[in-house]
């Protein structure tokens, strides 16, 4: 069962900034995240709590709160490293 993504506005305009290719490269990890955010994630800063988790591609590293109650993903920080 997938997982439904959550997102502030603040953080949506961080996404909808990002350069192109970068915006279309995380809305790829973001899909393939939702079907399944342990295998396609990395514990937040190594710390296996399975609560943070984060995405790290070539030119962003993004901070997820996975909410296994709800089902729930929750974009907490977009870094884009240029």
């Amino acid at each position: 069962m997938s997982y439904r993504l959550r997102i502030t506005a603040d953080q949506q305009r961080v996404w909808d900034s990002l350069p192109p290719r970068a915006g279309e490269e995380l809305t790829l990890a973001l899909a393939r995240v939702c079907d399944d955010p342990i295998a396609t994630t990395l514990p937040y800063d190594g710390d296996e709590d399975g609560v943070l988790r984060e995405i790290v591609l070539p030119s962003l590293v993004v901070v997820l709160l996975l909410v296994d109650a709800t089902r729930n993903l929750h974009i907490m920080q977009i870094t884009y490293l240029g």
